[in-house]
């Protein structure tokens, strides 16, 4: 066994010296320990203070909590008397709301107030409204709703159909009122190279014939230069507007 060196808090701290142990580290040595003074006398008995007679009293030492007053003013517990039975063996109860006797087997707990027949609360009077038509009780007639538009699918169908048609018509009114309408925009014109001949005389530029191959809106272009960027790079397709070459790059 290894030993460890303790400190003493003595009123003369010194150090001492004990086998290690496991556990809380005790602050004296076991010379200075300071001891517990037990209210036990010689006899083997202990005092104890009664707050109800207020006076002292002994009693053998024992463990545990101490009692608050002596065996002579303790607190009475009543005793727990089992409920009075029948000839069946059964306890005999009264029900308030049926005002009459009932039985049950003996249990523990709180007794019922009322039978299993008559529950704790009363029923509730409910006011009824009785709906024109149904005094005999059948059910009462439902109200007519809106009558139907289309009797049939094809009906609906063409209905719906002519609806959509007008909304666009209405749109494209508007576009026209402001000059916005796609009709009214320049188109982009699109060409492609046909041949290309180089001129004759040094420092000229070579002839280019082009072929128009259709007009095309500002969306249209967009889609169509994203799709053929490679033939647009490569020359081979062009833009024009308002007679003038647009660039690749241009809005």
């Amino acid at each position: 066994m290894t030993k460890e060196t303790l400190t003493c808090e003595h009123t003369k701290p010194h150090k001492w010296t004990r086998e290690s142990t496991r556990g809380r580290k005790p602050r004296f040595c076991d010379k200075h320990k300071p001891v517990i003074a037990l209210s036990v006398s010689t006899t083997g008995t202990t005092t104890l203070h009664c707050q109800v007679g207020n006076h002292a009293w002994e009693r053998e030492a024992k463990r545990g909590r101490k009692p608050a007053n002596c065996p002579k003013h303790a607190p009475v517990i009543a005793p727990i008397v089992p409920a009075e039975r029948n000839s069946n063996g059964k306890e005999e109860l009264v029900c308030e709301n049926g005002n009459h006797t009932w039985e049950r087997a003996p249990q523990r707990g709180r007794k019922p107030r009322f039978c299993p027949d008559h529950s704790a609360t009363p029923p509730r009077s409910v006011g009824v409204v009785v709906v024109s038509g149904s005094e005999n009780g059948d059910p009462a007639p439902k109200k007519r709703g809106r009558p139907k538009l289309h009797q049939t699918d094809e009906e609906r169908e063409a209905a719906a159909l002519a609806k959509s048609t007008l909304m666009v018509d209405r749109l494209e009114e508007g576009l026209k009122a402001r000059g916005t309408h796609i009709s009214q925009q320049t188109p982009y014109i699109l060409y492609r190279k046909v041949s290309e001949k180089p001129s004759r005389v040094k420092g000229r530029a070579a002839t280019v014939e082009w072929e128009f191959v259709e007009n095309h809106t500002p969306l249209m272009r967009a889609q169509y230069l994203t799709k053929h960027e490679a033939q647009f790079l490569a020359g081979e397709l062009r833009y024009e507007r308002e007679n003038k070459v647009v660039k690749n790059d241009e809005e």
